[in-house]
C-alpha cells in the first residue's frame, strides 16, 4: 500500500495536478473573502469567470517552468518556498496583465489580486510541509521493523546534516546528540534534543537503550576520535563515524558513514553499513 502511494500520489504529475487544483480553489476562496463569505454579486461574476478561465493554464505554466518539480515532497524545504513564491507572483502578475488588456480590470476586486496568491501560497506550502513532517515521523515508512536507535556524538554542521538525512531512513531513528559545546545542551535539532556532553555518552546511551553512536566531528584529531569510540566500546554498541573531508548540502549524509578506523580505535565493534534507502 504505501509503495501504491509512493507511485501514484507522490510522482510529478499528481504534484502539479494539485498544484493545479488549488488555482480555482484559491481565486474562489478569494472572491468569498473579498465580499465577507456571501454571494459574490451578480455584477462581478463575469470577472470570477474571466479570472478562472485564465488562472488555471497561466499559472500551470508557470508552475512548470519554474522548476516546481525537480525536487522531492520529501525534501520539501526553503528553496522550494521561494520557488513556489516566485511560480506565484509571476502567475498572479501575468493574470493581472491578460485581464487589463482584455477588460482593463473592470468588474474585477482590486483586492482579489491580493488574497489569491496568498490563499494558493497556503494551499500549495500547506502539503508539502503536512508530508515533510509524516515522513520525518515515519509514519510513511515502508519498513516493518524499528531502525537502529542512534545517538550522533557532534551537534555542529555535520551533526544537523546527518540527523536531517537519518529521519529519511527506514533503518535508523535518531534519539539524540550529545556535543561539549554548553550553549547546545537542552536545544533540539529537527527536533532532536542534545542530551548532554560526550563525557556522558556512557551514561546516555545505555538511558536510552542506544544501539548504534555515529561520531559527527570531522575535524576532530586522533584522540579525540580514540577518547569516543573508547567510550563506545565501553557501551558495547556499535561505532561509525563521518569522513573528515567536507560534506556537501542536501541529503546523502548517510552514505558518507564508515566504520571507525582499527588503527585509531582497537577493540571497537564497527558497525556494519544498512542501506540508505529514502
Amino acid at each position: 500500500m504505501t509503495k501504491i502511494i509512493k507511485k501514484y500520489l507522490f510522482c510529478r504529475r499528481a504534484a502539479f495536478t494539485h498544484d493545479l487544483f488549488w488555482v480555482p480553489v484559491a481565486l474562489v476562496f478569494a472572491y468569498f473573502l473579498r465580499f465577507n463569505l456571501e454571494a459574490v454579486p451578480e455584477i462581478h461574476r463575469s470577472g470570477m469567470y474571466l479570472l478562472l478561465i485564465l488562472a488555471v493554464p497561466i499559472q500551470g505554466t508557470v508552475y512548470w517552468l519554474s522548476g516546481l518539480y525537480k525536487g522531492f515532497w520529501r525534501f520539501a524545504s526553503v528553496p522550494d518556498l521561494i520557488r513556489i513564491l516566485k511560480a506565484v507572483g509571476v502567475g498572479t502578475l501575468l493574470l493581472i496583465g491578460c485581464c487589463w488588456l482584455l477588460t482593463r480590470l473592470e468588474g474585477i476586486p482590486r483586492s482579489v489580486f491580493i488574497i489569491y496568491p496568498l490563499l494558493l501560497v497556503g494551499g500549495l506550502c500547506g502539503p508539502r510541509i503536512f508530508y515533510r513532517w509524516l515522513r520525518d515521523h515515519r509514519l510513511f515508512s515502508s519498513s516493518k521493523q524499528p531502525g537502529k536507535r542512534t545517538i550522533i556524538v557532534g551537534a555542529g554542521r555535520a551533526g544537523e546534516m546527518l540527523v536531517r538525512d537519518l529521519l529519511h531512513q527506514d533503518d535508523y531513528e535518531p534519539v539524540a546528540f550529545v556535543d561539549d559545546d554548553k550553549k547546545l545542551l537542552n536545544r533540539e535539532i529537527h527536533g532532536i534534543p542534545v542530551a548532554g556532553e560526550t563525557g556522558e555518552l556512557v551514561g546516555i546511551v545505555a538511558g536510552l537503550d542506544i544501539e548504534l553512536v555515529v561520531l559527527a566531528m570531522p575535524s576532530a584529531g586522533r584522540q579525540v576520535m580514540i577518547r569516543l569510540a573508547q567510550f563506545c566500546r565501553e557501551s558495547g554498541v556499535a561505532c561509525l563515524t563521518l569522513p573528515s573531508c567536507p560534506l556537501s548540502g542536501g541529503p546523502g549524509a548517510v552514505s558518507a558513514v564508515r566504520p571507525v578506523c582499527a588503527r585509531c580505535a582497537p577493540g571497537v565493534r564497527p558497525a556494519a553499513a544498512r542501506s540508505t534507502r529514502v
